[in-house]
Formats: C-alpha cells, structure tokens, sequence
C-alpha cells in the first residue's frame, strides 16, 4: 500500500466502536463533540456494519423550510406518498401539527430497523425542533432510531431523557485517542511511534483527530516535526501549500457549496480537468470525500473553514467572477434561494431579479422574508425598474408577510417605473398595470367594493388569467365563514351580500375561479344569522356545486360547517358526526393542513355550544393560539371561538380582561360579527360575577351592532348565559320584537341541545374494557407508549393498537383529549 494511500486509513477506538453499537438500543442518542472529533466519519463508517437502514440528513443553514423539505424526502424510500404528506404539513409549530407529523411517521411501517441521522443538528436546533424530536422519542415508533450529530445541544429534556433511559448521550471524550490508541492509528497508518512520542503528540492534541491526522502528514514530511501552532496553520502547511495553483484554485471554487458533483466543478471553475484533478485530491487527503452513491464530493468542515478564509483574503474581482458562476449555475439547476444569495454576493442584481421572476415567489416563504427585502431593497432604482414582474411578486409576498410600510413603498416605486417604460408594446403595459391593479386589491381587504374596483380596472386590462395569482391558495385565510370575512359595517349586510355578488366575477375572471360560491356562501350565511334556515339550506347547496366544481376547498369547509349548524338546529347529531368526518376526510386525503386549524375552530365552537369539554381541541381550551397556521385576518374568528370555551370554563375575569385584545384585532378590518361574539361573551361574564349593570351594558353594544342587520344567531348561541339579560332588556322596552324572536329561535335550539347530550352524552357512555381504561388512564397522565408498556408488561404495539380503539369508542383524535374526557367523568381524581 502507498504510503498516502495508507495516511487515509480509518481507525476507531474500543470505545468508539462500543458506542456506535448502542446506538440500536436507544430512540435517541446525541453525539456531542467540536468540529474535526470524527463524529461524521464514525457514524457513517460504523453503521455501515449494521443491518439497519440509515436515514441521513446533512444540515446546512438555520433554515426551518429547508431542513423539513429534506427531512421529508427522507422517508420517501419507505413510502413516497406518506413523505409526500409530510412534506406538504410543513414544520410543525404547534401541538396538533406535531400530532399530525408524529401519526403520518408513524403510519411508515419500518420493517427493518432504520436510524435516522441529523447531522450538524445544532445548525438548526430550536424549541419546534426539540419538541418533535421529543415527540418520536417518546411514541417509540417501533423499529426507529434517532442521532443528532452536534458541535454542541442545548437539547432541554437531555437530563430526563438520560434518566427515563430514552437517550445515549456521547461526548467528544469518546472520539479522544489516548496515547495508546494514538500509537495504534500511527501504525495502522505506516507511521509506527514509540510510546513516549504518541504520549507528547497526546499532550499537543489532547487526542484531537483533526490534528493528529495533519501532523501525521506534517511528520511525513517534516521527520518528526510536531510543532502545532494551531489547526488552520497545519491545514495550510500540510495540505494546501503543497497544491500546485490549479488545485487551489479548484478548492476556492468549491469552498463556497455544501457538496457539489464533478459537472458542477468543471462548469463553475471553467477549467479543463475538473474531475481527474478534485479525485486526485480525494486520494491524497481525507479532508476531501466522495459519495458514490450521492455522486457528490465533499470538504471537511475543517477544510472548508479554512478555505473560506483564504477566498475571503482575494481581490474583489476574484471573488466577484465565482460568485457569478454560482449564480448562474444554481440558477440553471433550479435553486433560485441559492443564485439570489451567489448573485447578491457578486451584486449582480439583474441575474438576481431574474431568479425573483422565474421562481414567481415559489421559494420564498416566511423563513426567507428578511433575505428577499434585504435583497431587493439593495437592488439599484434602474435595475427594479427593468424587472417589472420581480418588482410585482416582491409586492404580493410583501402583502402576505404584512409588510405594510414595504408594500406601500415598492408599489409607488412599481408606479413610477411603469410611467418611465418606453418602446414596449402596450399589451405589455397593460398587462403589467394589470396585474398591479390585482395585487393592490389587497390592500382593500375587507371592503368589497374597493377590492372590486381594483378587480375591475385589472379585468379591463388583462386579456387573460393572472400570472401571478394561485387558485389553489386558501380563498378563506381558512376561516370558516365568508360572511365573518366580509361583514364589516352595522346595517349593511344586504348591501354588503349584493355587492360582492356584483365583483366576484371579475374577480373569477381574473384568476379561473379562485374562491367559486363565496358570495351564495355569505348569501346562505345571511339566512342563518337572520334565522331564516330554510334559504340558508337552499343556498348551501349552491355554494357546494359551484366550489366542488373546480376544488375550492376553503368554500367548501364553510358549506359543510353550515350545514352542521342546521343539522343542529333539527338536533340530527348523526348527520352532524358524518360532516365532521367528510371536513376531516377532506383534509386528510387532499393534504389541506391550514384547515386541520380550521377544523378544530369549528369542533370547538360546536362543542363548547353545548358544554361537551372533553370534545374541544386541548390547543384551543390552553389557549395556545399563536403559531397556528391560520393567517392573520382568521385571528378574530379563533378569538371568538376561545371566548366561548372561556365562557364554559368558567374562566370570565380572563375572558373579561383579554376582552380589549379581542376587540382590537377585530376592529382591524373589521370583523363586524367576532365584536357582536365578543361584547356577548363580555355580557355573559359580567352577568357571572353579578356585575349586571355593566353586562346589560356590553349586551347593548352587542345588538345595537347586530340588529340593524336583523342578526340574530349569535345571541341564540349563547342565551344558555344571557337569556335573562334579553329579558330584562326586553321588560325595559328595546329591542322587544327582535328579542322575542331571539328567545323564539332558542327555544329549539335548547331543545336540540337537551336533545343532542341526553341521546349522545350521557345515557350512553361509551364502555371501555378493563386494560383500555388502564391503559388510557396511563396515557392521560401524559405516559408514552413505552412508558405503558413497560408498566403493564405488554407490547408498545399493543398499547398503539389499544390506544386507537380507545379513541374510536370515545369519539376523540388524539390523546391530548383524554384528560379532559376523564376529567369530565370525574375518573382521573382518583387515579
């Protein structure tokens, strides 16, 4: 063997190797150690030697979209459709995405075992992160192992997790080579030592392998020179000086990519020999590998390190030309994030805008908001103004992100522009202004008849759809009512329903139907609100044909959600339950998961209407209402379903002092309907405390808001706490027609109620066996699977197959809803 063939050799302590072994046994390990301990090369090197299946994810950036694409594609080996679900879920931000995350893993069926690595974990780690880590740990998906490869973790439940036997935790004292082991290595690698030598290259390194392999180079060369300065000295005298300038050259090029393939070397470096030379490097040093399976090369971070400071210290030009070759090749390769970072490195802002325009703001979401304004705002006035239609995608991600000041800012630049356009055909202009005028709608919301105007002036420009507009995005926010939406002003609910039946078609026109049935949708709900069930039934059945026809889902949640509100109104609770089944069947098959959200807001406002706790998602009655991934203007309408559980909580001084907040966000728009809910529920509350004067007051403001409108619906919803109030309003002469036809209507909707929990709530309780109740009892205390069944001697499989027994019998989803079920049946107190 040739002696630099032998400097590559691959040598791994008895600890080591013992450690990695364990790996199998535990659902997590962390592997905690600086850069350059060997903690890559063990992991791959040594679980080569197992049985298991390796799922590896190498971690770039602190980019949350970007490590979830990548972790989904993962698990596409085991089941494409299901990794195509995880994929479209996207991070899991709260506890009922994560639930959702952790049942689609789940649903894998790992036949062998199968590790999942992240490697360089803690460029990413964060509190999402660590809870759905958390979450696989402590389910114990059979056959699933996890490792976190990091410099250094911060992992929160490391302690208990170590405790309760879940988690190995390795430290770079493991990677260290004592002397003994270091004389192995020598010898292993050509380069025997005697024992005193390793024990004083022991005391320079303190058993760094990094460091040990360069000196191993150094001593090579030098006979028995340890001098040790530093790592990034060693680096350059032993493995980069010696390069003839080509070389270097080549691994400047390449320093600035994560990996990168032999095609990908030769286009950016531009020279001949790009392969032969970069595979001549990865046989003389094992800072530089290759992936075979991959096809991709890679630098040791040690090497890339130390390169990227040696670029840093060339001539701007240098610098200037490579990273316009990166630009242009990520461009090529359909990587626009990376050639708008490569082109903002070379200010090359025209190759940048261009990528803005081709990628039509695919790429951009919110993990990338601060990167696209920094981008653009760098970008030169004349430069905007050559890219019109980067300029116009830049303004509608400005309008999702809320940037308003930015919004307001780039459309008058957009303006300006347009008026300094010459010599291009007019078609052009107007499709541009066209598309603006579209855009700009948005900046109405919610005042339908100033989006219409902009519609309208869109139409008369644009001879076709809208390039830029998507049909497939939510027309509702993933609110559950269109009339919430788009009520914004005390006595003009008829106008407001006549108008938006006027704009929709342009609209429509504009963009093949986004939103089909929204205006029969506010039409039906009109009816419901009033009272008057059998239009609004009529009307429904509209909304659903026109938005079934082209897929507009949102329409169609808001369809079936009214039709649960008439079921209740002839106390059907069956064709209620099948409702509910076809929304999350919906939501399931099709991968809506904005409306999972959406889904919940509507089980809790049935539930918490009729007082069944257990039933009401635990997110909502926590009140952990922030990172949902509702957008903003859906905000009030969750407010003014939490209201209602506050109420049935009993929790009014918080709903009373939280009041402001919810009337704040509604004013916004405004949300006409969630300030109606909301001075109810104020009513209701102070009516709790014997605070009548003031819950007369706030009952006031409620139906001097709605009964202009004839609304009537919202007090019938909860006249379960304000009945008496109405009355005692009704004695004193306001309101006496509208009152009495409030109190009219819920007298059947009491009776439905009485009906509904008589027949399906209380009589006939769902029976558990003996090992179900044990076992759901365990789980309502918050033990995991593992934790069960190692309590009550069974399988982790069985508990899981129990488990969803359970829920089936109990009507629930998941098991952050047991608590409050035996809370309810006053079971859990005396566990």
């Amino acid at each position: 063997m040739h002696n630099e063939s032998k400097t590559r050799c691959l040598y791994f302590s008895d600890r080591i190797i013992s450690a990695m072994k364990s790996v199998v046994d535990y659902p997590l390990t962390i592997i905690e150690a600086p850069m350059g301990y060997g903690k890559t090369t063990a992991i791959k090197t040594l679980l080569t030697q197992t049985d298991a299946t390796v799922l590896w994810q190498k971690i770039h950036d602190n980019s949350l979209t970007n490590f979830w694409n990548t972790f989904s594609e993962l698990f596409s080996k085991h089941d494409v459709q299901l990794s195509r679900r995880l994929k479209d879920l996207g991070v899991p931000t709260d506890s009922l995405m994560l639930e959702a995350s952790l049942n689609i893993i789940d649903s894998m069926n790992f036949e062998n075992k199968t590790i999942l690595v992240l490697d360089d974990y803690h460029l990413i780690q964060n509190e999402v992160l660590d809870k759905m880590i958390a979450y696989l740990v402590e389910s114990d998906i059979y056959n699933l192992s996890i490792i976190l490869s990091v410099r250094f973790t911060e992992f929160n439940r490391l302690e208990e997790f170590k405790l309760k036997g879940y988690l190995m935790f390795i430290t770079k004292e493991t990677f260290e080579f004592n002397p003994e082991e270091i004389r192995a290595y020598f010898k292993l690698c050509g380069k025997p030592l005697n024992l005193e030598k390793a024990t004083q290259l022991y005391t320079y390194t303190e058993g760094w392998i990094s460091a040990l392999y360069l000196l191993m180079l150094n001593f090579e060369s030098e006979d028995n020179d340890y001098d040790t300065t530093d790592i990034y000295s060693l680096m350059d005298k032993v493995v980069f000086k010696p390069l003839d300038e080509k070389s270097k050259d080549l691994l400047l090029s390449m320093c600035i990519f994560e990996g990168f393939t032999a095609q990908q070397a030769q286009e950016i470096w531009g020279r001949d020999n790009a392969e032969s030379r970069i595979n001549l490097l990865v046989s003389k040093n094992a800072f530089i590998t290759y992936d075979a399976k991959e096809k991709k090369y890679d630098l040791h971070s040690i090497l890339r390190s130390f390169l990227e400071d040696e670029l840093h210290k060339k001539a701007p030009e240098y610098k200037r030309k490579l990273y316009k070759a990166a630009s242009w090749w990520t461009h090529t390769q359909g990587q626009y994030l990376l050639s708008m970072h490569f082109s903002d490195l070379a200010s090359d802002f025209e190759s940048l805008m261009k990528s803005i325009e081709i990628d039509k703001g695919h790429s951009i979401n919110s993990d990338h908001k601060d990167l696209i304004i920094k981008y653009v705002e760098k970008c030169p006035l004349e430069i905007k103004a050559k890219f019109p239609f980067a300029m116009l995608i830049y303004l509608r991600r400005m309008f999702t992100f809320n940037e308003t000041e930015l919004f307001k800012k780039a459309s008058q630049e957009f303006m300006i522009n347009l008026q300094k356009v010459n010599d291009v055909p007019k078609t052009y202009v107007n499709k541009l202004l066209g598309e603006y005028y579209l855009i700009m709608s948005f900046s109405g919301y919610n005042d339908i008849e100033k989006m219409s105007e902009f519609h309208q002036k869109s139409c008369a420009l644009l001879n076709e759809p809208s390039e830029i507009m998507d049909n497939k995005a939510s027309w509702t926010f993933g609110s559950p009512s269109v009339l919430y939406m788009f009520h914004r002003k005390s006595g003009s609910l008829l106008a407001e329903v006549a108008t938006i039946k006027k704009a929709m078609p342009f609209y429509y026109e504009l963009t093949e139907g986004h939103g089909s049935g929204a205006e029969y949708m506010m039409a039906a709900e009109h009816y419901y609100f009033t009272g008057n069930f059998e239009d609004a039934e009529i009307e429904v059945h509209r909304v659903l044909q026109l938005a079934s026809a082209i897929q507009q889902n949102g329409i169609i949640i808001c369809a079936l959600f009214l039709q649960i509100k008439l079921a209740f109104m002839r106390a059907d609770f069956q064709r209620i339950q099948a409702l509910f089944n076809e929304i999350r069947t919906l939501v399931n098959e099709k991968n809506l998961y904005l409306f999972m959200h959406t889904l919940d807001m509507c089980e809790a406002q049935f539930y918490s209407n009729i007082h069944v706790k257990r039933l009401i998602p635990a997110w909502i009655s926590k009140g952990e209402l922030t990172n949902t991934r509702l957008f903003f203007p859906t905000m009030p309408y969750l407010n003014l379903v939490y209201g209602r559980v506050l109420l049935i909580n009993e929790e009014y001084l918080k709903l009373i002092g939280i009041a402001d907040h919810f009337m704040k966000l509604a004013n916004i728009f405004p949300n006409l309907l969630a300030q109606i809910y909301t001075q109810i529920y104020l009513a209701a509350a102070y009516k709790q405390i014997f605070r009548q004067t003031e819950a007369l007051s706030a009952l006031k403001v409620a139906l001097e808001m709605a009964l202009p409108d004839k609304i009537l619906m919202p007090f019938v919803e909860n006249a379960d706490y304000v009945k008496s109030l109405l009355e005692e309003l009704h004695i004193q002469g306001l309101y006496p027609l509208e009152i009495e036809e409030i109190l009219g209507i819920y007298k059947t909707y009491q009776k439905s109620t009485k009906h509904i929990v008589r027949e399906y709530f209380t009589e006939d309780k769902p029976v558990l066996t003996e090992r179900e109740l044990e076992i759901a009892l365990l789980a309502a205390k918050g033990l995991s699977n593992k934790e069960i069944s190692s309590k009550l001697f069974i399988s982790t499989n069985t508990v899981k197959t129990q488990l969803k027994n359970i829920f089936e019998k109990l009507g629930i989803h998941s098991r952050s809803l047991l608590s409050p079920y035996f809370e309810e049946q006053q079971i859990i107190k005396s566990i």
